[in-house]
């Protein structure tokens, strides 16, 4: 069993509307050189809704959030470069879809939470990023504004990302003996219950997982999946009191 936490599992990618005020849900692009993402969880400004029949303090409702400048951290390299200001770079796309009306979408897709977070945004050029000796990178941080309400969907799919499926098959005493309603979770990514065939299912990337079953009344068992090129199923067997 592989020790959990070690990464941060963390996807940043990006999408342009093909209907314009259209968020897309898939077609987006992971941005893997991406190192951090800026503070979704603005304050909300406060306004005044005080009136004069009040007696001993100031009343307010909330307004709206100000993200200020969104700012996302990356490794300067001639890719990055390229995808950006090169010919046919993110700046040169957005100055043709904007003029068609179509937004640029940006999603942070957090390993432990099932939905992710999108935001329409204008991207900023950049320059040269400070420099250091003794440093072999240029820490560049790459600034955005909002240009729309962000907020939390249903996780996207991406461009030329291969899905595979994780099938759990959890049984009691014996191969026949299908236990329904129990929780299934790979860990930091997300849970599903078993149906009455003792099944669930998760569409998951290339990687390696950790499943806990749990059922109240019955102790925990845990498998690891490895997922490369191809579906992978996962028996748990003699899950019963």
């Amino acid at each position: 069993m592989r020790e959990v936490g070690k990464t941060i599992g963390t996807k940043v990618s990006y999408c342009f509307e093909t209907t314009s005020g259209i968020r897309p849900t898939s077609g987006y692009t992971i941005l893997e050189d991406c190192t951090s993402h800026p503070d979704f969880n603005a304050e909300r400004e406060q306004i005044e809704t005080t009136t004069l029949i009040q007696e001993n303090n100031h009343t307010y409702t909330s307004g709206l959030r100000d993200f200020g400048t969104l700012a996302f951290g990356f490794n300067l390299t001639q890719a990055i470069y390229n995808l950006f200001l090169g010919t046919n770079g993110i700046m040169t796309q957005y100055a043709t879809k904007d003029a068609l009306g179509l937004r640029l979408w940006m999603c942070v897709d957090i390993k432990a939470i099932n939905k992710s977070f999108f935001i329409p945004v204008e991207p900023q050029d950049f320059g040269m990023p400070e420099g250091t000796a003794g440093s072999n990178k240029y820490d560049l941080s790459i600034n955005f504004n909002a240009v729309g309400d962000g907020g939390w969907f249903d996780r996207p799919t991406y461009t030329g990302v291969t899905y595979k499926t994780i099938t759990v098959t959890v049984t009691g005493s014996s191969l026949s003996d299908y236990v329904e309603g129990a929780v299934v979770e790979l860990l930091g990514e997300r849970a599903s219950l078993t149906n009455a065939s003792g099944v669930a299912t998760f569409n998951v990337v290339a990687g390696t997982y950790d499943i806990k079953v749990t059922k109240e009344g019955i102790d925990a068992q845990y498998k690891e999946a490895v997922v490369t090129d191809s579906d992978v199923s996962v028996a748990v067997t003699g899950f019963n009191a």
